[in-house]
């Protein structure tokens, strides 16, 4: 979590999502390792004949074995979970952590050790605890995406949503770890007439199974995305509402764009922002390279044609309402790359187009912004025959 604190600093759905994702992928087969070798070494030990002798019960002495291990994986997992919630706390632009996932994590981790455990103890062979881990890990990376059945992996929420899931999937999955762990252990201990015990909580896991299964990705479903929106600029510009405290960063990298905008038609009602996501475009609760992102922003406004012939004029147009140095700097690697590969079509593009922005920038501000509004007209038709040349 720390070599990647970028991708999810500042971000309660990201933090919860990379937890997710240690908890299943790395600390389970781990955890069912440690497991699998302590039941082993008490195998090898030759305790079998001194328990059968012992006053306690098979299932006591089993608790005794299990849960030193269970308990370490449950409290170095509890203490990671909380650093990492509150790295993310003073950079989160809204909402709470959710603690429902977490306890469904540490519950299957109890699980995978408790019956590691009892793998260890009914296989005391020295590879076994390796050769559990790597079988783990496979089972829950490389699952069927096909079935239905790969939603009862724990590993199931890696890759849907981002909001996290339904109220209710936690507790089934705690149902379904825990029924079947528990179910092992009581079918390892408990002396045969007892045996049929083991039937309640592997009834308990099947009745969890099945909502699982029957709703499937429908318990991480994606909300709709409300926007917040700077109304004071034309266009507007909008974020989505979970990312409100960035919006006074965001209008403030484009408030040069939205100047020179001014008095232009027809444009959006709001500007067509990139996406923001945490670990990319925002890190720990600020824009991570405002220039690049004004650069987009103009990207995703000039009208979208595919007659190479204007290139040039729609590159002009771009880079003048971007007019910062990451626009300056992308244009010269092109003409430099142009150069360098000895692609004459490239360089004349690129010639061009510093020609066209030149004159574009030499124009008095009326003319220009006639020219523009003519320009954006004809963009929806992306006939720009009747556009003045410049």
């Amino acid at each position: 979590m720390a070599a990647k604190a970028d991708t999810w600093q500042g971000n309660w759905a990201q933090t919860l999502e990379g937890l997710h994702g240690v908890a299943v992928m790395l600390c389970g087969p781990l955890a069912a390792a440690a497991g699998c070798w302590q039941g082993a070494r008490d195998r090898r030990s030759r305790m079998t004949g001194l328990r059968a002798s012992a006053s306690r019960s098979e299932f006591s002495q089993f608790l005794v074995v299990s849960l030193p291990v269970a308990l370490t994986v449950v409290v170095v997992h509890t203490v990671g979970a909380a650093l990492s919630f509150l790295a993310t706390w003073p950079y989160a632009p809204g909402g709470s952590p959710v603690f429902a996932p977490i306890a469904a994590d540490l519950v299957f981790l109890t699980s995978a050790t408790v019956i590691g455990t009892v793998v260890g103890r009914l296989v005391p062979w020295r590879l076994a605890a390796p050769a559990l881990a790597v079988a783990m890990y496979l089972v829950f990376g490389f699952t069927d995406d096909s079935s239905p059945i790969r939603f009862l992996s724990p590993a199931a929420a890696n890759g849907f949503g981002g909001w996290g899931p339904v109220w209710w999937q936690p507790l089934t999955m705690i149902a379904w770890t825990g029924g079947l762990a528990a179910a092992v252990v009581l079918a390892h201990t408990l002396r045969h007439r007892w045996a049929w015990c083991a039937v309640v909580p592997l009834a308990t896991a099947i009745t969890a199974a099945v909502p699982m299964v029957r709703v499937g990705e429908g318990m991480w479903p994606v909300y709709p995305h409300t926007k917040v929106c700077d109304n004071a600029t034309t266009p507007r510009v909008c974020v989505d509402a979970e990312y409100k405290d960035l919006l006074p960063q965001v209008s403030a990298a484009l408030s040069g764009m939205t100047r020179r905008l001014k008095g232009v038609h027809p444009l959006p009602d709001r500007l067509p922002l990139p996406p923001l996501f945490v670990g990319e475009n925002v890190v720990r609760g600020e824009l991570a390279e405002p220039q690049r992102f004004v650069w987009e922003t103009g990207s995703a406004l000039i009208p979208e044609c595919d007659d190479g012939r204007d290139a040039y004029l729609h590159d002009a147009v771009r880079d003048w309402l971007v007019s910062n140095d990451y626009a300056e700097s992308t244009r010269k690697a092109f003409e430099d790359n142009a150069r360098d590969w000895g692609d004459r079509r490239w360089l004349a593009e690129s010639r061009a187009t510093a020609d066209a922005l030149s004159r574009l920038t030499s124009m008095e501000e009326d003319r220009r912004r006639v020219w523009l509004n003519r320009y954006f007209a004809a963009g929806p038709s992306c006939d720009f025959s009747k556009v003045p040349a410049l």
